[in-house]
């Protein structure tokens, strides 16, 4: 170890005379490790597993609606999943789970906290702990109607000032008035099902918006987690399961006609990660080369290195250094710099996931603490090792031991050891390959991201706000209250036009089954229930036909709701390639509608499949209370707050934001996806160029006795530069070409598993290589630029 201590000793001093070499290798190395370790760290947060007991063992539960016709629909029967809650044949152990918001009017700030409504189970299944009082008991169950709630440890220090003494204490909810019964540990982490928020605190399953009963609606504001036994048959569970649903469905009359209601388990790890695990994974597969690139970089100025250091080498053979003393040697120098790298490497990580916490827990589940785990920074401490070790054995092997004493016999003219030609062209082909590989898999990850992001909405969202109120559960008066609120919102100087509203346009996502004339199933549907003055507002163009009539808007009785219908451009053309949708008659939910307009297509940055285009359209009823305002400028929500409170006190704003901001929360993943690629190529062109100009700059120079000759002899610039730059571009050449067939035998089975990720095209190559050649020419044309500039004279002198 003394030994060892004195080579770094020495290791130090010899490197403290070559800063260049010292801060390249050691900046190149930092940067491209702070990247791996960056994107390995979130991976390692997103596949690592779940902070639950028996994680394994737990599943979601989900349903299949399938019509006569074979049309899908994938969303959550309420009915179906508490007739399986309560039947404990198939599932011992299942909790059922509501997704909701909870107004706490009873702090100054009204703040809008992320809630779930859960069954007991849910607390014990999941092996949640509580700091301060308990979680539900069994007598708090379903059919209860117990106002309790249980808060998370972070909402209790925010908006409960950490009160030791909550228990026991009441809250008031837009909802009502709840008892806070208990706080959970700050460990606690809840499975983040119904997207990427963190939850601060839990209902009783009582107060979920949709009744119990209700066995006509599917959708995704349900599910359920159960605990399924180890060698449990997830097959033949759901066949079970759907010969118990199925029946029961079929005999409510709410149900869908000729529509069979099945079972589908999910384990609950691939549930939480499944969609973003593909960008994540071929980020890491772009880092995988991108420190590849830096490797081959870094090998190469140790290999120079080697060869610079071998009169010194020699002198210490012939004063009886033995072979594994020079590997020593090397090895001394390789490790300091690599430690100092990965020093820094991991400061630049931390940064950038204080940088980055935001964008990422927005944009990907598991990811709410985003810090630098044990395990990750083992494994860089592994690298780094077994990077020093690498470099200094192939550094090594440059070194013949045999030969040193005879290189102190060398003039002074030329170099006694050179890095080898076929190396040489090797590490220029391998960079242009890595390189190139890299470009075009980042402009397969980027053809659908910046598609997503410059795609047109179809609609005006600039000056539009979203407003939903809290009525405290009067779900009857939705109407009369709606009807009070619009009036008020419409004096506002600055309204220029209100609309009622159900859900934001963009995000407006509920589904349905639509029959044709015959009452056979067409397919399941997005549709949103709008009033006749939606689509001015929105400024989305009616293409043909008319909208709703003034009068068809807060009717809910059979017999007076108007009998008509609207398509978006796409929905007519799927179901009418050939004709004119207008006056055409289908069934939805066993009423007869007629098409009296086609309106055009618009696009939700929350859904990026083909199928989000496919929208019909009924008229509106307020099922909850909401609007739509155009403004004419800014329109705060304190004055919002004040309209409503005039109408009726007891009324809270549940949520009020513009469209631009739900847009811009839409597009964050896209812009977050696409800023790291972007980051990605600019570092993985940067590190190619530096490492073809070194190669070729090393080549370039081991010639110049020769180059200077031909100058000298009157060999014209331009022919001398061409030569050499047909010689350097041959190993590219090979290196694209390389990169091309690979690219392709990526692509094909990566697009088997990521198919909405990656979007491989000829735009793809024609970025990609127009690029790649602009920067190999430029490290090519340098280093012979640099040469031909000089005296030639100074080239035969060797100087």
């Amino acid at each position: 170890m003394k030994a060892f201590t004195q080579e770094l000793k020495l290791a130090a001093n010899s490197l403290s005379r070559l800063p260049g070499f010292s801060i390249t290798v050691i900046f190149t190395l930092a940067i491209t490790l702070a990247a791996l370790v960056t994107v390995a760290n979130l991976n390692h947060l997103l596949l690592k597993p779940l902070p639950y007991p028996d994680a394994a063992q737990l599943h979601v539960m989900g349903q299949i609606a399938t019509s006569k016709n074979g049309t899908v629909r994938h969303g959550q029967n309420i009915g179906a999943l508490i007739q399986i809650y309560q039947n404990s044949s198939y599932i011992e152990k299942m909790a059922i789970i509501e997704t909701g918001s909870g107004i706490l009017i009873s702090h100054p700030q009204q703040p809008r906290l992320t809630s779930l409504q859960v069954t007991p189970e849910f607390f014990p299944l999941l092996g949640a702990r509580t700091h301060l009082g308990r979680y539900f008991s069994k007598e708090e169950g379903l059919d209860s109607n117990q106002p309790v709630v249980v808060i998370s440890h972070a909402a209790w220090q925010r908006w409960f000032n950490s009160d030791p003494d909550i228990t026991g204490s009441f809250a008031d909810f837009a909802i009502g008035s709840f008892k806070i019964i208990g706080v959970l540990t700050p460990d606690f982490s809840s499975p983040q099902l119904f997207g990427n928020s963190q939850i601060d605190i839990w209902f009783g399953i009582d107060y979920m918006n949709v009744g119990k009963d209700n066995w006509g609606a599917h959708n995704n504001y349900h599910t359920a987690i159960t605990k399924l036994s180890a060698d449990a048959n997830l097959l033949q569970l759901d066949q079970q399961l759907s010969s118990f649903i199925n029946p029961l469905y079929q005999s409510h009359e709410q149900s869908e006609k000729e529509t069979t209601l099945g079972s589908k388990l999910v384990p609950l790890k691939y549930k939480l990660v499944n969609d973003d695990q593909a960008p994540l994974l071929l980020l890491l597969a772009g880092v995988t080369a991108l420190i590849s690139i830096a490797l081959i970089n870094v090998a190469n100025l140790f290999l120079s290195r080697a060869i610079e250091k071998q009169r010194t080498l020699a002198i210490q053979a012939a004063l009886g250094a033995q072979s594994k003393h020079i590997f020593k040697s090397l090895f001394a120098e390789s490790s300091l710099l690599i430690s100092t790298a990965l020093l820094l490497g991991l400061v630049l990580a931390s940064w950038i996931n204080i940088w980055l916490e935001t964008p990422i827990s927005n944009s990907f589940s598991r990811m709410s603490t985003l810090e630098l785990t044990a395990e990750i920074i083992l494994m860089s401490v592994a690298f780094a090792i077994s990077l020093s070790i690498l470099l200094a054995w192939i550094a090594a092997k440059q070194v013949n031991y045999n030969k040193l004493q005879s290189y102190l016999q060398a003039s002074g003219k030329g170099t006694s050891g050179q890095v080898s030609s076929k190396l040489r062209n090797i590490l220029v082909a391998l960079q242009g390959s890595l390189t190139c590989l890299l470009l075009l898999g980042s402009a397969a990850v980027l053809t659908p991201t910046l598609k997503a992001l410059s795609k047109p909405l179809g609609y005006n969202h600039h000056n539009i706000y979203s407003l939903s109120i809290a009525t405290g559960g009067r779900w009857d008066e939705q109407a009369q209250i709606a009807q009070m609120i619009k009036p008020e919102l419409d004096k506002l100087a600055e309204v220029e036009e209100v609309a009622y509203q159900l859900l934001p346009i963009m995000q407006s996502n509920w589904t349905g089954i639509l029959n044709d004339a015959k009452q056979d199933a067409l397919g399941d549907f997005k549709f949103s229930m709008v009033p006749p003055n939606f689509f001015s507002l929105h400024q989305l163009p009616l293409i043909k036909g008319r909208t709703f009539s003034p009068t068809s808007q807060m009717i809910r009785d059979e017999e007076n709701t108007p009998n008509e219908i609207l398509l978006s451009a796409s929905l007519a053309n799927t179901l009418y390639p050939d004709g004119d949708a207008i006056g055409k008659t289908h069934y939805w939910e066993e009423k007869p509608l007629t098409v009296i307009g086609i309106v055009q297509d618009y696009y939700s940055p929350f859904d990026t499949s083909a199928k989000n285009v496919e929208r019909l359209y009924v008229p509106y009823y307020p099922i909850f209370t909401g609007f739509a305002i155009k403004t004419k400028g800014e329109l705060s929500k304190e004055k919002v707050i004040e309209v409503i409170k005039a109408v009726d006190p007891t009324l809270v704003v549940a949520g009020f934001n513009s469209l631009e901001e739900r847009y811009q929360r839409g597009i964050s993943r896209f812009k977050l996806i696409a800023s790291l690629t972007l980051a990605l190529i600019t570092l993985a062109l940067f590190l190619a160029a530096a490492g073809i100009y070194g190669v070729l700059n090393y080549s370039v120079q081991m010639r110049r006795f020769e180059l200077g000759i031909r100058l000298a002899l009157g060999a014209k610039t331009h022919t001398v530069i061409n030569m050499v730059l047909k010689q350097s571009f041959a190993p590219i050449g090979l290196g694209i070409l390389f990169s091309i067939g690979l690219a392709t035998l990526a692509y094909s089975i990566a697009h088997q598993y990521f198919p909405e990720s990656i979007e491989f095209n000829i735009q793809s190559i024609m970025i990609a290589l127009p690029i790649m050649l602009i920067v190999a020419l430029i490290a090519c044309y340098l280093p012979v630029k640099k040469l031909i500039k000089a005296d030639p004279v100074k080239a035969l002198r060797c100087e």
